[in-house]
């Protein structure tokens, strides 16, 4: 018994500073659950009808055509329309508009990469009545960013996918537009990251016929070096001889 007391006593002290930790730690863990979540709620998207929408619907017939005119004319190089939500200061109205007076049996938003969210529904776009203008509604979260096109199919079931005209954003920026993809950034403001900076140095694409010993054809591929590239100076881990064939 009296070696049991002895033991009990060295445990004493340190049975007490485990204690004493767990006190102080519990108000520490209570007050950080006051603070704010460093995560916002993920909004998933949906379709809807944009103020500007129905207002478009409402107006009589005749003057249809005359007022989306004026509308766009007022966002060319502007993209899509957004309009704030007054019941929901974290959510916007984007209405996307695409003049085309060819019929077409449908014409579909495609979005690129994965913000393609199923939520979206069908992503067609309806054609307002007595105007050559298809147009869809959408609620997007304030800080959306993403790339997109207008895939057409006519009634003869030929495909094609056009950019949004109304806006300048797109990538890649450049004269061809067959593979470009507009953007619409609501958060950054700086449409540099898809344009071409004067101020660095830039390198060098060279397009070059490549024939593939697996496919049994040939096609034109694009090699880019880098600015200050010399076919002569051994390049680490590649044959510059392969290089060179390429670049003359």
């Amino acid at each position: 018994m009296h070696r049991s007391g002895e033991h009990v006593n060295k445990l004493l002290p340190i049975v007490w500073v485990i204690i004493m930790t767990c006190r102080l730690l519990v108000p520490a863990q209570a007050e950080s659950l006051k603070t704010e979540p460093l995560f916002r709620e993920i909004i998933r998207p949906f379709q809807t009808f944009s103020p500007t929408i129905k207002r478009l619907v409402a107006c009589p017939k005749g003057q249809r055509q005359e007022e989306v005119n004026h509308l766009l004319k007022q966002l060319a190089g502007q993209g899509p329309l957004v309009e704030p939500d007054p019941l929901d200061e974290q959510m916007v109205y984007v209405t996307f508009f695409i003049p085309y007076p060819q019929p077409q049996r449908t014409v579909q938003l495609e979005i690129f990469g994965t913000y393609d969210n199923p939520s979206l529904d069908d992503k067609k776009l309806e054609k307002l009545e007595h105007t050559d203008v298809w147009a869809q509604s959408y609620k997007f979260p304030l800080d959306i960013c993403f790339s997109y096109r207008f895939h057409l199919t006519d009634g003869k079931g030929h495909e094609k996918s056009v950019i949004d005209a109304l806006i300048i954003h797109r990538i890649p920026h450049g004269p061809e537009q067959e593979m470009s993809w507009s953007v619409l950034d609501l958060e950054c403001p700086d449409e540099r990251y898809n344009r071409l900076w004067p101020d660095i140095a830039h390198g060098q694409g060279n397009d070059v016929p490549f024939y593939s010993t697996h496919l049994k054809n040939e096609r034109q591929i694009t090699l880019y070096l880098p600015p200050g590239y010399d076919a002569r100076r051994p390049q680490p881990g590649i044959s510059a001889r392969w290089l060179g064939a390429f670049t003359g």
